[in-house]
């Protein structure tokens, strides 16, 4: 409930102030689909659709989508058949966010039709707000919304996940959707309808072929070795009904299985996976262990009952999704990924640049990196470059902050736990941050913050390359490459006892300091005007010139935010601005009139260097330049080398 409250708190200070208070909770997409509604003019009490077709026009509606309609229907029933009685239903719209199929329990279909959740009732953002078909009609790829997360107040007891359909060409013909009660959402959701729209997509494919080629006895058999998934059907007494290709390949079968007993083609030591095929429950997306060549390996296991024409139960259709696949499509979809790369990092200055370099060369590697410096400076950007610049830049890029998560929690978070762990734990149990980041890089942002207790469970895994969930008793191997990052001196914590000696060393393999914005002076007009650039464009405005007077102070001041700091000032000054130049009545008062005091030593040694750079870019020698400051060649090189100033 966590995120629900704080976006609530999000949401109704927006709603007051059409300010968004913290950007970093609210994913981006549904940031600017709040924005846009805001211009719509929708009401943020808004509790129903007003657009909807009736007749002759819908009617027209139902026959341009048939084909999509007849395709997804089966995926439809069959996505309503995980989840019946539970609250949720499955509906299709179509590109522009009409609805044209919707299917439910009979007292929630009694809810929609309150609320025009109907077929050819019409959901886009201009008429009914951030909603989980508007989202995907405006960004054209999967997504999930989240109870606060809607703009409608109306809303904010629901979930919903989306996932746009897309015909052979690439266009999109519809957008299928499960939507439900919040505190019922699981977390595989978003996962499953992106399944199922690749399912369709794929049906898509398949149909265009049987058209050409007139082959519709093949068709269920096509569209069944379609599904990514391992599916099998098995009867009450256990015999092998059918099993798709992939089936046959994970689970090592052989390739004449139908009527043999599926106890005697599983290998030994998968008694738990064959009891739960021959119980007489569903279950959905329930975490399993599979023994394949003697190793185990982790599954998401859907099993249904099969029923006659009679209602009868007459076996089983087993579902299973590699854990692996399903992490990696659920970090796709959530933002589990690097966004910024080298190229995303400017600056000129010697120490930027060799910080640069360090960092490239730390990313070719297999260690752990350690970021060391200031808040502000960036620490998190080099993280997301270093990953992406590695060989697991395909792989997910997660991030924790260590100091942002209650200390009772940060476990969970990180090794998460098992079914029945603790009061209110999820059904299945939960993957933490490492399982979610195997193949890819875990980000652990201020490590200092993190307790001692912990710090010996996280050397643990590091050393062993896997993890124990709270609560559970199986190993998971994970395959993690650990960036972490603080702006404490570790050193000097470990003398204090705060810091785990033999973690340090074990996360101090390749360390990378990072220079603060006071450091590097001639940097600061570069990034000032970059950061200008970028924010313009962002903005649509045309581009921003930063007056002469604004960049003296800028470089004047101290900068104890660092990049971040200059940034956000840079940020409000273009807000704030009424013509395209920012002048200094742009600035915040307390840049403007009363810059922070540095440090003497830190000033004295500025100066120096200006002034060392001033004259090397004079015509005078170096001999010159020398006798001017009264020092000899000698220490004249030693002060050009300390300051980094080119002397070629």
């Amino acid at each position: 409930m966590e995120h629900h409250d704080k976006v609530l708190e999000i949401w109704r200070q927006y709603i007051a102030t059409g300010i968004i208070s913290e950007e970093n909770i609210l994913p981006k997409a549904i940031a600017d689909s709040w924005g846009r509604c805001r211009e719509y003019g929708i009401d943020p009490y808004l509790k129903k659709s007003s657009v909807f077709l009736e007749g002759r026009k819908l009617k027209e509606l139902l026959k341009r989508n048939k084909e999509v309609i007849d395709i997804s229907r089966p995926f439809i029933e069959n996505l309503y058949s995980f989840f019946k009685g539970s609250g949720f239903i499955a509906a299709l719209a179509d590109a522009e966010g009409y609805i044209i199929d919707v299917m439910g329990d009979k007292d929630v279909m009694e809810v929609c039709r309150k609320t025009n959740f109907v077929v050819g009732a019409l959901w886009n953002e201009e008429i009914a707000s951030t909603n989980m078909i508007s989202i995907v009609v405006k960004e054209k790829k999967p997504l999930q919304i989240r109870s606060t997360e809607h703009y409608s107040r109306w809303f904010h007891t629901m979930t919903g996940s989306g996932a746009p359909i897309k015909d052979p060409e690439g266009d999109m013909r519809g957008i299928l959707v499960i939507f439900g009660p919040y505190e019922k959402a699981n977390p595989h959701t978003l996962g499953m309808v992106v399944a199922a729209a690749h399912a369709i997509n794929n049906y898509f494919h398949v149909r265009r072929m049987l058209i050409e080629s007139q082959i519709s006895n093949n068709f269920q058999k096509t569209i069944i070795e379609s599904i990514p998934e391992a599916l099998i059907a098995v009867s009450n007494e256990g015999y092998i009904a059918m099993a798709n290709e992939n089936a046959r390949q994970r689970l090592s079968l052989p390739e004449n299985i139908t009527g043999m007993q599926i106890r005697d083609v599983i290998e030994s030591g998968n008694d738990n996976f064959l009891n739960i095929i021959n119980s007489k429950s569903n279950v959905m997306d329930m975490e399993v262990q599979i023994i394949q060549d003697r190793k185990p390996k982790q599954y998401l296991l859907t099993c249904n009952t099969i029923l006659d024409a009679e209602d009868r139960p007459t076996g089983k259709i087993v579902i299973l999704t590699e854990i692996v696949r399903a992490r990696t499509l659920v970090n796709r979809m959530i933002g589990a990924r690097a966004k910024f790369s080298f190229k995303d990092i400017a600056g000129k200055h010697s120490r930027a640049l060799e910080t640069i370099t360090l960092a490239k060369r730390a990313a070719k590697t297999m260690s752990n990196v350690l970021l060391l410096g200031e808040s502000g400076t960036g620490k998190n950007i080099f993280a997301q470059a270093i990953h992406n610049e590695s060989n697991r830049a395909k792989g997910p890029f997660v991030s924790i902050n260590c100091a942002a998560i209650p200390r009772e929690l940060i476990a969970s978070e990180l090794f998460g736990y098992s079914e029945g762990a603790f009061t209110g734990s999820k059904r299945g149990g939960n993957q933490g941050k490492f399982e979610l980041s195997d193949g890819g890089t875990l980000c652990l942002d201020e490590i200092g913050e993190m307790p001692l207790d912990l710090q010996a469970t996280l050397l643990s895994v590091i050393e062993d390359k896997s993890i124990i969930r709270i609560g559970g008793r199986e190993v998971v191997p994970v395959d993690v490459r650990i960036i972490a990052t603080t702006n404490r001196n570790l050193k000097e914590e470990v003398k204090k006892g705060n810091f785990r000696e033999d973690l340090y060393y074990r996360l101090n393999v390749f360390t990378i300091e990072m220079v603060p914005l006071r450091e590097m002076k001639s940097d600061i007009a570069l990034l000032a005007g970059y950061f200008a650039d970028k924010m313009s464009a962002r903005f649509g405005n045309e581009r921003i010139r930063i007056d002469n007077d604004v960049v003296d102070i800028l470089t004047g001041y101290a900068w104890p935010g660092n990049v971040r700091e200059l940034q956000n000032v840079i940020e409000r000054a273009i807000s704030v601005s009424l013509t395209n130049v920012i002048t200094v009545d742009e600035l915040p008062p307390e840049i403007r009139k009363k810059p922070v005091a540095m440090d003497r030593d830190v000033s004295l040694k500025s100066m120096e260097r200006q002034l060392l750079l001033e004259l090397m870019q004079s015509d005078l020698s170096k001999t010159d330049v020398a006798k001017k400051l009264n020092i000899t060649r000698c220490t004249l090189y030693r002060k050009l080398k300390t300051y980094g100033i080119p002397y070629q």
